[in-house]
């Protein structure tokens, strides 16, 4: 089973390849982007975001301005309740698009 990163580069690289086959100019790249949800203690996580080269890529330190570096209850919701969710009715039809939300 994949998760959303290598969902998100066999889409890219797709797309990428159709492009080419098709005689135009391949656009789209994957930055390396990845999550990792950490559950540090009882029902808290540590949400890290990060792309290649370790270079932090946080999603809400840049929409709310919250410190992504102290474990949330919030991160533990999204782990349990919402990825989950997310997996099964977006990712697998490749409508998800990671911090960017859903694509058409």
């Amino acid at each position: 089973m994949l998760d959303s990163d290598g969902v998100r580069v066999l889409l890219t690289r797709s797309s990428r390849r159709s492009q080419e086959l098709e005689g135009k100019e391949p656009k789209g790249t994957y930055d390396g982007y990845t999550s990792c949800l950490l559950l540090t203690e009882y029902c808290k996580v540590l949400l890290a975001e990060f792309k290649y080269g370790g270079e932090p890529k946080e999603t809400f330190g840049n929409w709310l301005g919250i410190d992504q570096a102290i474990p949330r209850r919030a991160f533990y919701h999204l782990k349990k309740d919402f990825f989950p969710w997310v997996y099964l009715k977006s990712m697998v039809k490749g409508t998800w698009a990671g911090p960017k939300g859903w694509t058409n």
